[in-house]
């Protein structure tokens, strides 16, 4: 864990951003799965990571803003836990350790609120945990459920969260950097595992595997497919055959909870074929000039944009686009192929602070676009020095988007459907880094992944003996 001094300089910034009062936040909280005692896996929220470091979930914090006492809750201590678990530091070791001023179960939260209501407002986020709502009207207080809260909605503490958690201290940094090698180990080695015949679950396994030998675990759920047109393709059921591209969206989690979000696409037979080099070529280079715009007052839609410009002259060069470049971006006939934004925040979270929303994302007085080439994109700030941003084009080719009868008849101008439709069944490339903004050049975290073709054609297939111990149980 960083230096409790860490934390309590991160509490102290908040307090100085508002007037008074107390912060109360919510843990996220394990729910039963098949039976009371078999709870599903889950994650700390990661305003209480930022300001403690408290790991435990089924838990929550309070701060008092005028003079900084901590208080921290979790469950009740259970006499029987030692036998199933193993001895382990009490919940207030652990609060002891971490610089907080007190403990209390859980239960006792309440109560401690209205110990220090002469402190001021209460001021709260939404939680992950589905009791949070309906715990805090206990105490008088309206908050949305996790994942709703409008932008009109006057929040001091989310807008101070965002503030601080979008710039980067030197320790998050050091964090995401110990993430993203561990990501390029997995990344190589499932690239030089890759062969005909093997299978996506066990290059997913291998992946994860590489994260847990390393007292790590994945950001998320891992993309790891063949079917590279699902944006989120969560399955893995495919055997691979000499012919496919292999899309894989994955990032290690460091201990902290920093997170590392990677994508790369390469050939299973280790040599992109023609078509499958031009269109990678597209991307990449889409991928490396916006990079390179990754600096201080640099706008992110202009980053967007400028992706979505390479992709309409690369698709324009070979005639699935036509027309003035300038004209496809500005109709939007690009995002039939780039239908997503060029990126996000990372950080404590792989899409860091979206849990506000886009009141974390867009930048004051902005709104989310309703255009088809806009609507998707995550992030519309003006970049600063400390944060950390993924570049991600990518070219798809999905055959809802062609075949859609509305987008034939909008797009029939600048779109050769014909030819379009000839390249359905290619799947899709994209190509992601995680790129630190600094007051020169832009730092990518993530550079030591192999991308160009030249790199990625000289791993793959180096270890296919390392799927050996991954049994395929599939038919």
């Amino acid at each position: 864990m960083f230096n409790p001094t860490i934390y309590r300089t991160r509490r102290a910034r908040v307090a100085r951003r508002l007037e008074n009062g107390i912060v109360v936040l919510g843990g996220h909280r394990r729910q039963p799965l098949n039976l009371p005692m078999n709870l599903s896996p889950a994650r700390q929220s990661s305003h209480i990571l930022y300001l403690t470091g408290l790991e435990e979930t089924d838990s929550a914090m309070l701060l008092r803003l005028d003079n900084g006492r901590l208080e921290l809750f979790g469950p009740a201590e259970d006499p029987e836990d030692e036998i199933w678990h193993g001895p382990r530091p009490t919940f207030q070791e652990t609060a002891e350790r971490l610089g907080a001023d007190a403990a209390y179960p859980l239960s006792e939260l309440e109560t401690r609120i209205e110990h220090h209501r002469d402190a001021g407002p209460l001021h709260t986020l939404p939680s992950a945990d589905p009791g949070w709502p309906a715990r805090m009207a206990s105490v008088g207080v309206t908050i949305h459920s996790f994942g709703e809260m409008p932008r009109n909605q006057p929040s001091p503490l989310a807008d101070a969260m965002i503030a601080l958690r979008s710039i980067h201290g030197q320790e998050e940094i050091d964090e995401m950097r110990t993430a993203a090698a561990v990501t390029a180990r997995a990344f190589r080695a499932a690239m030089a595992a890759t062969r005909s015949g093997g299978h996506e679950a066990q290059l997913r396994a291998l992946i994860e595997g590489i994260y847990r030998s390393a007292g790590m675990r994945p950001s998320f759920d891992p993309i790891v497919t063949i079917r590279g047109e699902v944006l989120h393709c969560e399955a893995n059921p495919n055997r691979l055959e000499a012919g496919d591209l292999l899309l894989v969206d994955t990032g290690a989690e460091s201990l902290e909870g920093y997170a590392a979000d990677v994508t790369r696409t390469w050939p299973v037979r280790g040599r992109f074929d023609m078509h499958q080099r031009a269109i990678y070529e597209i991307v990449l280079e889409a991928e490396i000039q916006c990079i390179d715009r990754v600096r201080a007052g640099t706008e992110y839609l202009d980053i967007h944009i400028h992706a979505a410009r390479i992709i309409a002259q690369g698709l324009k060069d070979m005639g699935i686009l036509r027309g003035m470049v300038d004209d496809i971006v500005d109709n939007d006939a690009h995002a039939l192929f780039f239908p997503h934004g060029v990126g996000h925040f990372v950080g404590l979270d792989v899409h860091d602070i979206e849990d506000l929303g886009d009141r974390a994302g867009y930048a004051p007085g902005r709104r989310r676009s309703s255009r088809f080439g806009l609507a998707a994109l995550r992030l519309n700030r003006k970049l600063e020095p400390g944060m950390a941003v993924t570049i991600e084009p990518g070219v798809y080719f999905i055959p809802g988007l062609i075949r859609n009868a509305t987008f034939r008849e909008r797009y029939r101008e600048w779109v050769d459907f014909d030819r379009a439709e000839t390249w359905i069944g290619f799947g899709g490339i994209r190509i992601e880094d995680d790129v630190l903004v600094t007051a020169g050049e832009p730092d990518v975290l993530t550079r030591a992944i192999p991308k160009r073709v030249e790199d990625i054609e000289d791993i793959i297939g180096e270890a296919p003996e390392a799927l050996g111990a991954l049994a395929d149980a599939r038919p």
